[in-house]
């Protein structure tokens, strides 16, 4: 018996399936955008995409296949994606294997929609609002031209909607170095876990820290914390913004 088949006993969360050709996602559906490793497409549903991710080492040692297997074992925490299903393919010759997931459509962490709401999603992740800000006033002014209003609100319509964007921008951009920093070590997510009183919030980070802390004792290892802006979305409740933390952990190998 195989590994994937012998891993396959023991969770029943992703289903591993051969095949003769891996399914062409790209055929029938819009690309939406990519990372190091996941390419997303609309779903013809509209309220779900389609990712999916090459798994190149064992999965044992794939971060990617680790936290999606993580996340649907805890689908009750707000703080992690819906997902709705998951698929392994392996080639049944070459033994390349493609992670294929239906997940719940979110909102851009950096998406206008979502600008508004910037100080609630600081609180979130328990990050202090005023010490993003004030490095994102520094940026600001670096990089702020002749052309772009003053401080007492002069400028035209469109100076002012653009001085927006870009404080807006260079706050997130701030904020994913924070996090990025942070979570990139063990301390600093240890940091993260120990500065939040939300309490499912502290189980997500603590469960993803286990995942990054396992493959850190692997000597064939190769994850790495990668929680940024990019890396974080948005869902829309009546209750509220929710943060959802989307691909936190990234292990070391890309497309052909």
């Amino acid at each position: 018996m195989k590994v994937y088949e012998l891993l396959t006993e023991r969770t029943s969360n992703i289903k591993h399936v051969t095949v003769k050709q891996h399914p062409d996602i790209k055929e029938k559906n819009p690309r939406l955008g990519s990372g190091y490793e996941a390419k997303v497409y609309a779903d013809k549903t509209g309220g779900t995409v389609i990712k999916e991710m090459p798994i190149t080492t064992d999965v044992e040692d794939s971060a990617t296949y680790q936290y999606v297997d993580m996340v649907m074992s805890n689908q009750d925490n707000p703080f992690f994606p819906r997902i709705y299903n998951a698929k392994l393919y392996t080639h049944h010759t070459m033994g390349r294997q493609k992670l294929v997931i239906q997940m719940e459509r979110l909102t851009d962490f950096n998406s206008e929609k979502v600008a508004h709401l910037l100080p609630q999603l600081l609180a979130q992740l328990g990050v202090d609002e005023f010490d993003v800000s004030q490095q994102s006033r520094e940026h600001i002014q670096q990089m702020r031209s002749g052309s772009y209003p003053d401080e007492s609100g002069g400028g035209t319509d469109e100076q002012k909607e653009r001085e927006q964007r870009l404080r807006r921008n260079e706050t997130l951009g701030d904020l994913g170095d924070v996090l990025y920093k942070r979570f990139n070590s063990p301390e600093g997510r240890i940091k993260l876990i120990q500065g939040t009183d939300n309490a499912q919030l502290k189980l997500a980070l603590k469960k993803t820290h286990d995942i990054l802390q396992k493959g850190a004792s692997s000597p064939s290892s190769t994850m790495k914390g990668d929680l940024h802006d990019s890396n974080i979305m948005v869902r829309l409740t009546p209750h509220g913004p929710q943060l959802v933390i989307t691909d936190p952990v990234v292990t070391f190998q890309s497309w052909d």
